[in-house]
């Protein structure tokens, strides 16, 4: 009789202890999925089609400067240069006036007073090594960018991480379009006014502060930002090119007519002048009714960014399974040309399209990106 309880009892504990299990089992994943929504919506609302800007004015009295209202003109042409050339609106722009980006204060206070920030190789060498591990961890944070007038000379020769060969006689760097800041200077086009305008530089007139602006803003402020937002390197066209080649005629990547002539990332050796020319000759205006060619080598990039939003669409709305195919064409259609990066940063972000199961079990909950 003693035996037939011990085994009613044994039988009792059990069925509580499977019980009690389950419960906790489902306690947890519930407490998980709950978690797993919180973040999963966190993360989705600063998901954009491209990072927002945070823009810095700040000039250097000692050096030639451009007035303030070229400066706003110029972010204009930029941001519409940008859409018009690569399809990818940017809606998130915060301009800020006589300050230096605070990431910068944070870790080079003394920036603005060393004299080597003229230098490349102060920039490669001792910048963007410090801010990028920074940058990594908030990957979807707004990109700072530096408008200035300080001179950057290239005093590594080819020893550089950067496309030389479309710079100028005196190495002069209009942009270095980096993930973690990208500057922006007005140096070279003011110490070469003359040989960029011509007689229209002879004068303070509207029409020199029209091809400052162009020039600034679609030249040089939307090139670097082919590299900052979508990880686009320098297309350089070796050869001499024909005069009337118009180079840097809006893009698209609907059409199958290959014409490398016609694209944003693209120049020419030795400074890049048959690129302005082309940008200097056209309306800005007109240049939106133009018949857009394709451009293969930006292909990946400009379809990966289409199906990207297309999948970020698709989870908002609860359609993850839709929204995890899309994604998976993102990475492989993306084969990035010369950076990195941004594949990286996609694949922390890929992440979000998963299964609660196949996430907890990658370390979703333990990523500290904002990706």
């Amino acid at each position: 009789m003693a035996e037939r309880a011990h085994v009613l009892l044994l039988r009792r504990y059990r069925v509580r202890l499977a019980v009690t299990t389950s419960f906790v089992f489902s306690a947890f994943w519930l407490l998980l999925a709950s978690f797993s929504s919180l973040q999963t919506e966190s993360l989705l609302s600063k998901l954009k089609p491209v990072r927002p800007l945070n823009i810095y004015l700040i000039e250097d009295p000692a050096y030639p400067r451009i007035d303030v209202q070229t400066q706003i003109e110029s972010i204009a042409v930029a941001l519409q240069s940008f859409e018009r050339h690569f399809g990818v609106q940017i809606t998130d722009v915060a301009i800020h006036r006589n300050e230096l980006p605070p990431i910068i204060h944070e870790k080079f206070p003394d920036l603005w007073t060393n004299p080597q920030r003229s230098s490349l190789s102060y920039w490669e060498s001792r910048i963007f090594p410090k801010l990028t591990p920074a940058w990594e961890e908030v990957a979807g944070d707004p990109l700072p960018v530096l408008f200035t007038n300080i001179p950057i000379v290239n005093d590594l020769g080819s020893d550089t991480a950067l496309e030389t060969a479309h710079l100028n006689p005196w190495g002069l760097v209009s942009g270095l379009g980096h993930p973690s800041l990208s500057i922006i200077s007005s140096y070279r086009m003011l110490r070469e006014e003359n040989l960029l305008f011509g007689k229209a530089a002879e004068a303070n007139s509207s029409e020199r502060r029209r091809l400052e602006a162009r020039f600034m803003g679609e030249y040089v402020f939307a090139h670097e930002l082919g590299h900052a937002l979508l990880g686009l390197p320098d297309f350089v066209q070796r050869a001499r090119m024909p005069a009337l080649v118009a180079l840097r005629a809006p893009a698209s990547a609907e059409t199958e007519e290959a014409d490398y002539a016609h694209c944003l990332m693209h120049t020419d050796e030795g400074g890049g002048y048959q690129a302005w020319k082309a940008i200097r000759s056209s309306s800005a205006r007109s240049s939106d009714n133009m018949n857009r060619v394709s451009c293969p080598d930006y292909l990946p990039v400009l379809t990966a960014f289409k199906l990207r939003q297309q999948a970020i669409q698709a989870l908002r709305q609860g359609e993850r399974a839709l929204a995890k195919n899309l994604y998976s064409q993102v990475l492989e259609i993306y084969d990035p040309p010369a950076k990195t990066w941004l594949r990286s940063q996609w694949e922390q972000e890929n992440l979000l399209f998963m299964s609660l199961i196949k996430r907890w079990w990658s370390g979703f909950f333990m990523l500290q990106s904002s990706s």
